[in-house]
């Protein structure tokens, strides 16, 4: 197939301008809750490291740290080595993930949390304030 090279330079230039729908920021509704998470610690566990996250909220509904786990396990993005483990203790939910050393699992470590907490933010209308 080919193309001339109008069609190459004309494609993008119509993505651009094609109007894109945006929420205006009033319409977006927030529930007054905001979820938190911090990176509590990491270990090295068979030749793996091991991450920890710990989970609360304020505002919202009670049972938001109790729907973590559900969030986390749906959406994180979990390989073979993960042993993935989320439990919940008092006012405060915990997640641990395994993935291999270096640069590349701590990019895999980060993605997995952000993808969980994205989606529960994006579900439950709650701000998130995450330090991972």
């Amino acid at each position: 197939m080919k193309f001339s090279l109008a069609a190459i330079i004309a494609l993008p230039l119509a993505a651009v301008a094609s109007p894109v729908a945006v929420p205006e920021p009033s319409s977006l509704s927030k529930r007054g809750c905001t979820i938190h998470g911090q990176w509590e610690s990491n270990w090295v566990e068979y030749a793996n490291s091991r991450y920890r996250v710990k989970v609360w909220h304020d505002g919202g509904d009670d049972n938001l740290n109790s729907r973590w786990c559900d969030f986390y396990y749906s959406h994180g993005s979990f390989v073979i080595i993960s042993n993935p483990q989320c439990w919940q203790d008092g006012d405060h939910a915990f997640a641990d993930v395994s993935y291999g050393q270096g640069p590349v699992g701590y990019e895999q470590y980060k993605k997995t949390f952000w993808d969980a907490f994205i989606a529960m933010g994006h579900e439950t209308g709650c701000d998130l304030n995450v330090n991972l």
